[in-house]
């Protein structure tokens, strides 16, 4: 049944790289924000020792665990047999994100080798691992690997390349390149926590990490904020120029208005 161990031993090593799928998981820090799980294809997992490995991390509309990572770099990794014996392994770490544009990034991949939209690795230490029995796990027959994330992102990074050929005065990625949708899909988290960096730089919107103050922005709290702070501007303006009494009478002209407004309402609800 279930056991836990240090490392991973070397039967486990191999079990894992003969699986096709593995998926992970990360939280944040705020119990208000999202729990994340991802499934993962392509032979995209590698194994460097028995506590460190790491994956390719591709494109996504997503981002949720490059921010949690930023944040707090727990991370999960789950594989499950669904084929031969039932099985299932977690590794447990820390993990931290390595952008394809950094030192770290090339010296475990080489850059002329990547598969499209590549956008960084995911490199984990592992602390942790833990067995269990997986009988409930249904059998799957592998068939092939999805090709439509990679055709995709192909066709986004030759936009990428056609806008920087195209041009010997500017380096401004297309609109409809991979940059342009890192950009705008892989900057925030669904929860406003700081994402993937474009050429090392956050989104101006990054630093509201949390999501209550989002959703305030969203809602219209800061023009509400706004509008009343210029109120309090021209009422004070109106009580430096002595104008007071003239700004309350008509604010109890106002009030008087919309009582006998509601009061005809009322009375010609009454009398239906």
């Amino acid at each position: 049944m279930g056991a836990f161990f240090d490392e991973l031993s070397p039967s486990l090593i191999e079990w894992v790289k003969e699986q096709k799928i593995f998926f992970v998981a990360t939280a944040p820090n705020s119990s208000k924000h999202h729990v994340n799980v991802s499934p993962k294809g392509h032979d995209t997992f590698h194994i460097v020792s028995p506590t460190s490995c790491w994956y390719l991390d591709l494109t996504g509309s997503g981002n949720e665990t490059i921010s949690h990572l930023e944040q707090n770099g727990r991370i999960t990794i789950l594989f499950q047999a669904f084929v031969g014996p039932p099985r299932i392994v977690r590794l447990f770490g820390y993990g931290k994100v390595l952008e394809r544009s950094t030192p770290e990034f090339k010296a475990l991949h080489p850059p002329g080798d990547l598969l499209p939209g590549t956008r960084s690795i995911i490199w984990i230490d592992i602390h942790k691992v833990g067995t269990s029995c997986g009988f409930s796990v249904p059998y799957f027959d592998y068939k092939e690997e999805r090709p439509t994330l990679l055709n995709w992102a192909r066709t986004r990074e030759k936009e990428d390349l056609l806008a920087l050929s195209s041009s010997s005065t500017t380096t401004t990625p297309s609109t409809k390149g991979l940059q342009a949708y890192w950009t705008e899909k892989n900057s925030l988290s669904m929860d406003g926590l700081a994402g993937y960096r474009i050429g090392g730089k956050r989104r101006r919107f990054a630093k509201l990490r949390d999501a209550r103050w989002m959703k305030e922005w969203e809602k219209g709290g800061f023009w509400f904020g706004l509008l009343f702070g210029v109120m309090i501007v021209l009422l004070v303006q109106r009580v430096e120029k002595g104008e007071v009494g003239k700004l309350v009478h008509a604010a109890g002209w106002r009030v008087q208005e919309m009582h006998s407004w509601i009061g005809s309402k009322i009375g010609e609800v009454k009398g239906r």
